[in-house]
């Protein structure tokens, strides 16, 4: 299915939403993920491939019933954008970097428990996702997101 011209389209338009309603254990957002960070590693220098690969990382979605598959699927998708980083960069990536923090905080943000049928948490609320976009600070574009 990703294989599809169209969907190839959209991975490689890192701002294009993805939305997995049952993720499982990841499958499906990993190898989103990892095509979109592969097309990153060819397109972008080193210098402005953290910046992308976080935006990639922020319209990527998920929703999971199961305790133990959204951990699974948290961490898989955690360890590809690890991968991806420590290639491109030629180092490892310490978990103090803020690129590693702000990564691990999109993934938990953006890959949530609950029931998509019925649109709830566990502890039936509404299920909600972020909305990410850069905001503008004294005048200029900076690296936050919201």
């Amino acid at each position: 299915m990703l294989a599809e011209p169209s969907i190839q389209e959209k991975i490689r338009d890192i701002h294009a939403t993805f939305l997995e309603p049952s993720a499982g254990e990841g499958a499906f957002l990993v190898e989103i993920l990892h095509q979109r960070l592969s097309y990153l590693d060819q397109q972008v220098s080193k210098t402005s491939w953290s910046k992308q690969a976080i935006w990639a990382l922020m319209s990527i979605y998920g929703i999971e019933l199961l305790q133990d598959n959204l951990l699974r699927a948290r961490d898989a998708m955690l360890e590809v954008v690890i991968n991806h980083y420590q290639a491109k960069m030629q180092k490892q990536l310490s978990v103090q970097t803020e690129f590693y923090k702000a990564a691990k905080f999109v993934i938990t943000t953006n890959i949530v428990q609950g029931n998509t049928l019925e649109y709830t948490t566990n502890d039936s609320q509404l299920i909600e996702f972020s909305h990410w976009w850069p905001v503008e600070w004294k005048g200029s574009t900076r690296d936050l997101y919201l």
